[in-house]
C-alpha cells in the first residue's frame, strides 16, 4: 500500500518506462575476416611457443656448458664388452705423486692415444702429461707388447705375464 506522499509523487513523476518481455538474441553471422584473423593468431601463438622452446633449450645448453654439467645419460656397465676383453699382456703402473699410482692394462690391439686420454681424464692430468704418457704407452706397445703376445701364443699355460713401467708425474 502506498502512502499519500508516495501517491502524490507517483502522479507528478513523468518517467514511465516501457518494459518488454525478454527474448533470446538471434545468432549473428561472424564478421568478415574473423576466421582468417583467428587462424593468424593461433599460428602466431604456436610459433611463439616453438621459438620459446628453442630458446629455452639453447639456454640450457649454454648454462650446462658454462657450469660444466650435461644432461644425465643412462648408466651402463658394458658387461658384454668387458667379458670379451682378455687379460692384459702388460700392466703399466704410473706414479702420480707421493703415494698415488694408477694402473693401465695394455692389450695387443689397444690404441695408445685412447688409453692416454682415458687415463688423463680419470686422473686429471694436463695435456703435457697426457702426451708424455701417450709416448710411453706407444713405446711399450711397439717394443714390449709384441714380444709378450708371442710368448702368450707360444705358451698358453702362462696365466699372467706382467711388467711395470713408471712415469713420473710433476
Amino acid at each position: 500500500r502506498l502512502s499519500s506522499t508516495e501517491m502524490e509523487l507517483a502522479r507528478e513523476c513523468t518517467f514511465k518506462p516501457r518494459i518488454l518481455p525478454y527474448s533470446q538474441p538471434k545468432e549473428a553471422a561472424p564478421a568478415s575476416g574473423y576466421d582468417k584473423a583467428v587462424r593468424r593468431l593461433q599460428r602466431a601463438a604456436t610459433e611463439a611457443r616453438e621459438r620459446r622452446e628453442v630458446e629455452e633449450a639453447a639456454a640450457k645448453k649454454t648454462a650446462a656448458a658454462a657450469t660444466g654439467t650435461t644432461e644425465p645419460k643412462p648408466f651402463t656397465f658394458a658387461t658384454e664388452k668387458r667379458a670379451e676383453r682378455k687379460v692384459p699382456l702388460l700392466y703399466m703402473d704410473v706414479n702420480l705423486g707421493p703415494g698415488k699410482t694408477g694402473r693401465i692394462g695394455l692389450h695387443e690391439d689397444d690404441d695408445p692415444r685412447q688409453l692416454a686420454r682415458s687415463f688423463a681424464r680419470t686422473y686429471q692430468l694436463d695435456a703435457m702429461m697426457r702426451e708424455r704418457l701417450q709416448q710411453l704407452i706407444e713405446r711399450y706397445m711397439d717394443e714390449v707388447v709384441p714380444g709378450l703376445a708371442a710368448q702368450c701364443n707360444a705358451a698358453p699355460s702362462t696365466s699372467d705375464i706382467s711388467s711395470e713401467a713408471v712415469a713420473e708425474a710433476p
